[in-house]
């Protein structure tokens, strides 16, 4: 480890109860040089010793989820990114998280650019393969 000196800096990084970050904003005050604002971390749990991830937290399903839950039916990109920075994640990435949700067939888009209204969509339906095979192969069977 480098010998400390006033020219080197470190990072650190720790996870805070909500209860206890005024105490560790107020210790750190005055003493580092720059700091993020703090965040709250999603999808993790306390541990005995630290934090474990809870659940692997797609975006996509996280999002839809919280529309189900408001029961908000259309939305515009507004919508995208309050919810992005509400769970520490840049508001710059609305079109991403967008267009994931099209591409997955949860949402879909109507009007023009800057009029664009987004609709959620139920959710897309996984097809049974098996069952439609075996029902192909009871047609061909019953149609001999």
């Amino acid at each position: 480890m480098p010998r400390p000196s006033s020219d080197t800096l470190f990072r650190i990084e720790c996870f805070v109860d909500s209860n206890k970050l005024g105490e560790v904003l107020s210790a750190l005050a005055g003493k580092v040089r720059q700091m993020s604002p703090p965040t709250p971390v999603i999808n993790a749990a306390k541990k005995a010793n630290g934090v474990e991830q809870i659940g692997r937290g797609e975006l996509i399903e996280m999002f839809v989820d919280h529309l189900r839950k408001h029961k908000i039916k259309e939305f515009r990109a507004r919508t995208a990114k309050e919810f992005l920075e509400e769970h520490g994640r840049s508001s710059q990435s609305y079109s991403y998280l967008l267009d994931g949700m099209r591409n997955a067939g949860y949402a879909r888009r109507s009007g023009s650019m800057s009029n664009s209204i987004w609709h959620l969509k139920a959710p897309p339906k996984k097809r049974d393969y098996a069952a439609e095979r075996a029902r192909a192969k009871a047609r061909t069977a019953g149609a001999q």
